[in-house]
C-alpha cells in the first residue's frame, strides 16, 4: 500500500514527490540493511541473497534524505507487519 501510494506519488510528479523519491531512497537502504546483518552473523540471512539482486537501487541522495527514506522503510516495515498478524477473514 505505502509503495503504491509512493509509485501514484512519482507518477504524478514526473518523480520529483519528495514521497516518491524518499521511497525510492529507503528501499534501496533497506538492501544496505539486510547485507549488513549476514555481515554481522556472518552467514546467509533472509534476503541476503536475493537483497543484491532485487534492490539495486541506490542513489546519491543528502543524510537527510537517507534519513528520511529509512524513516519511510520503517514506517513501511511496520505496516506490514502488523497487517501479515490480522487474521485473514473469509468471504
Amino acid at each position: 500500500m505505502i509503495v503504491g501510494a509512493a509509485a501514484v506519488a512519482g507518477a504524478r510528479s514526473g518523480g520529483r514527490s519528495a514521497f516518491c523519491q524518499g521511497a525510492v531512497d529507503g528501499f534501496g537502504l533497506h538492501g544496505l540493511v539486510h547485507l549488513a546483518r549476514a555481515a554481522a552473523v556472518r552467514g546467509r540471512t533472509p534476503g541476503s541473497v536475493t537483497s543484491p539482486l532485487v534492490v539495486p537501487v541506490l542513489r546519491p541522495a543528502r543524510a537527510r534524505d537517507a534519513v528520511a527514506g529509512l524513516a519511510l522503510a520503517a514506517g513501511a516495515t511496520v505496516v506490514a507487519h502488523g497487517a501479515g498478524r490480522r487474521p485473514a477473514r473469509a468471504f
